[in-house]
């Protein structure tokens, strides 16, 4: 590979988790400021309440930890709520309707996808 073709490379890479963070920094911003919060009227609209927070806290964080590069606890942090949407979906959808949450998801597991490789080198390099 020449250099030209490497910078362009990287160009490309500098791209994609920009657009990452874009995305990141959309969905933080939407569930952090929502209106759509209910009193909890059943057990489950409590367990719903309590992932929503950590949601929040998550994507908080993982937003975080994309600005500092840390690539590693990115895809922990962006894994960890890509679960928590998977088992408390339909908690979820009652109290946020409004949201496309299996969206939501599917850009939180696109960061392990485009981000882990590059935590695992940078491992190897230390």
């Amino acid at each position: 590979m020449k250099y030209g073709e490497i910078k362009k490379s990287n160009k490309h890479n500098e791209s994609e988790n920009h657009k990452i963070f874009i995305k990141i920094i959309i969905l933080t911003s939407s569930l952090f400021f929502s209106p759509q919060l209910v009193k909890a009227e059943s057990f489950h609209t409590q367990m719903a309440e309590k992932d929503l927070s950590i949601i929040n806290r998550t994507l908080e964080s993982l937003e975080a930890k994309l600005r500092k590069s840390d690539y590693m606890e990115a895809c922990i942090e962006a894994s960890r709520a890509a679960k928590l949407i998977k088992h408390g979906l339909q908690g979820l959808k009652a109290i946020e309707p409004n949201y496309n949450w299996l969206e939501i998801r599917e850009v939180l597991l696109e960061i392990p996808i485009k981000n882990c490789p590059k935590a695992i080198q940078k491992k190897k390099e230390y």
